[in-house]
């Protein structure tokens, strides 16, 4: 499962603004430029959501991690 999500896993330190996560649901759990999501339970909770989804549905990479 991990496997397709490798190229985009750059998310974390900082999360910047040309990641693909931020073109996804899972923005409103990334402040500018953190190092990490958004710890409260329902960030995490919906994050996991998002990710999981998104495997489930994801593009094809293009070799750019991020």
């Amino acid at each position: 499962m991990w496997g397709s999500a490798l190229p985009h896993s750059a998310v974390l330190a900082p999360a910047a603004e040309d990641r693909i996560w931020r073109t996804t649901d899972a923005n409103e759990d990334l402040e500018p430029n953190a190092s990490a999501p958004i710890m409260r339970r329902q960030n995490v909770v919906h994050l996991t959501k998002v990710i999981t989804d998104w495997h489930r549905r994801a593009p094809a990479t293009t070799g750019r991690a991020g």
